[in-house]
């Protein structure tokens, strides 16, 4: 057991041995003497302090002596430290897909994990392994999102504040292809507030290689204003893109949850999406850089951007006019945007530059470029990796026994002064009648004197 404050422990001590100091200075009655006048007889009970060498109430001084101890110690704050470990790493494993090969983090990760380590796992956001050791590193999958080395260094911050009681030093290890788009702004700063170098473990970055492919479109009609547009620019990605024109079936969602992207432009009202009412109009579409300024309509309204969704396109003034939502290791891009059947807007350069922008992969346009050696430099930073635990443990910490001894005092003052005013009434009428009895005797000698004479 440790305490927080152990300077209220010693006042609580001192205070305690005041107590039984104050117990052994007793009122006790003087010594009897017989007097030749009553005139010398006090009004009120006579009370003399006097020291002695037993206390006159053993169960009061020890409730008394107890409350302050408990007092004092509820104050020092204990707490049970738990067995401490001399070094702890925690490991954060950039599992975004950036990496080129799987194998590679997997083994990178195994070697420098020991028994007893924390594991965070980061992608697009950061979260402890739930059952962290060799098992769970070999069982590591990619996820289809940008890694976010902001968010990994928060979490293994927190996390290592949790592991200070139980760690002497601490020090983190982070795994990853070190992309650029795992860089944001916030980085610097986060980067700060670790006062130690970091271990840099770089695993291969994968390199878009793939060959660029045409998209494929679902049932649609002859005329139909989209299909003409894909058509007319040879609209291609290098991951697989299929376009619907109707809400997406249990099929789509399915080729979807494998790695594709969905397209889903319906001709009519989307799902989930609501009437405008009145229905109005706005005068251009911007996705990305491209920009379509034309008499749109503007029908409906789209949901609430939920957890993991993203604004693929909005019109001009803000309003979201494409939302992207997470399906399996895909996506579903839904975009509520009426096109007139009449017309060559489809067919227009900036129509086709729209395209483009909503067939980009899921999550938006990757920068799987390694950061340079400059900036992977300012991120190890410099001076020991391991940081003392103690400057990590939190001087406002709070102690889980405090309330029971804080209890416990209330509890023993309480009773001690319940306790006190029972004993202090019967004492008080006892010494009542031993004065109204002295009294009465001193009172009364004269007279039998004076009888006797």
């Amino acid at each position: 057991m440790s305490w927080l404050a152990p300077g209220f422990l010693a006042a609580g001590a001192l205070a305690a041995l005041a107590v039984v100091i104050l117990h052994l200075i007793a009122l006790q009655r003087p010594r009897r003497y017989d007097l030749p006048t009553t005139r010398f007889i006090p009004t009120a009970a006579a009370r003399a302090a006097a020291m002695t060498r037993r206390p006159s109430d053993w169960l009061l001084l020890v409730m008394r002596a107890v409350a302050v101890l408990a007092l004092g110690a509820a104050f020092a704050r204990p707490v049970l430290a738990p067995e401490r470990r001399p070094m702890r790493q925690l490991l954060l494993v950039d599992r975004s897909d950036a990496a080129a090969e799987l194998a590679a983090l997997r083994d990178s990760s195994l070697a420098h994990y020991v028994d007893g380590d924390a594991v965070i796992y980061v992608d697009s956001a950061a979260r402890a392994a739930i059952a962290p050791g060799p098992d769970s590193l070999r069982q590591l999958t990619l996820t289809h999102a940008r890694g976010s080395l902001s968010a990994g260094l928060v979490a293994a911050r927190r996390m290592a504040t949790a592991l200070a009681d139980s760690s002497d030093s601490l020090r983190i290890v982070v795994i990853s292809p070190f992309a650029s788009e795992a860089v944001d702004a916030a980085l610097p700063e986060v980067r700060a507030g670790w006062p130690a170098a970091l271990t840099l473990v770089t695993v291969a970055a994968r390199s878009d290689t793939a060959i660029a492919e045409p998209v494929t479109l679902g049932e649609v009609a002859d005329n139909d204003p989209l299909a003409a547009g894909v058509r007319s620019i040879a609209l291609s990605a290098t991951h697989p893109v299929l376009i619907i024109r109707s809400s997406p079936t249990g099929n789509d969602s399915s080729w979807a949850r494998s790695g594709g992207l969905l397209l889903a432009w319906p001709a009519g009202r989307p799902e989930g999406w609501s009437d405008r009412l009145p229905t109005d109009s706005v005068g251009a579409l911007v996705a990305g850089a491209a920009t379509v300024v034309a008499p749109f309509a503007r029908p409906w309204v789209a949901p609430e951007v939920g957890p993991g969704s993203r604004v693929a396109a909005r019109w001009v003034d803000g309003e979201v006019a494409a939302l992207e939502q997470p399906l399996g290791d895909g996506c579903l891009r839904t975009v509520g945007v009426p096109l007139a059947d009449q017309g060559d807007l489809t067919l227009q350069p900036a129509f086709g530059a729209l395209l483009r922008a909503l067939v980009v992969p899921c999550g938006g346009v990757r920068d799987l470029r390694p950061i340079s050696a400059e900036a992977l430099s300012a991120l190890r930073g410099s001076g020991s990796a391991a940081v003392s635990a103690k400057t990590l443990r939190s001087e406002h910490d709070r102690s889980p026994l405090t309330p029971w001894l804080l209890g416990l005092a209330l509890i023993l003052l309480i009773a001690e002064w319940l306790l006190r005013g029972t004993r202090g009434g019967r004492e008080t009428d006892a010494a009542s009648r031993t004065d109204d009895t002295a009294t009465t005797r001193t009172a009364g000698s004269p007279a039998r004197s004076q009888g006797a004479a």
